[in-house]
């Protein structure tokens, strides 16, 4: 697997801008952005998540419970709430709970074990002392 210091090395810049470069943050000058992107194709770089992950604690992403995945109703609501994450540049997980509440449970806890940033429950069938 390459490394972000493989690719600062062949592209000649430090490591702090190969991150500013595949993070989208910080500001990079255009030569340099165009030197790790030729490196990061020339080797075949792919951004590892879950090393970045644990680098800055946190991933990215948002768990989504909802009792369905059909219908009118949880198709739009899930669509508005992708595009508002997709566009704050965080990924979306979605699973069913089915409306029961052991699967509901397993499905909450199965996100939180991922280290979802956040969730959104749509949850019908778990109690509220649990949620707390």
């Amino acid at each position: 697997m390459v490394t972000i210091k493989q690719v600062s090395e062949l592209a000649g810049v430090s490591s702090a801008t190969v991150s500013r470069v595949i993070n989208n943050t910080g500001t990079v000058k255009e030569k340099n952005r165009v030197l790790v992107h030729k490196a990061m194709e020339k080797l075949g770089y792919r951004h590892n998540v879950i090393a970045a992950s644990l680098a800055s604690n946190k991933t990215n992403t948002v768990g989504y419970v909802v009792p369905e995945l059909h219908g009118s109703f949880y198709g739009e609501m899930m669509a508005g709430s992708e595009e508002v994450l997709r566009s704050a540049n965080k990924n979306m997980f979605v699973v069913t709970g089915h409306s029961d509440e052991e699967a509901e449970i397993k499905e909450i806890e199965a996100l939180l074990s991922r280290r979802c940033d956040a969730l959104i429950l749509h949850v019908e069938a778990v109690t509220d002392e649990y949620l707390i």
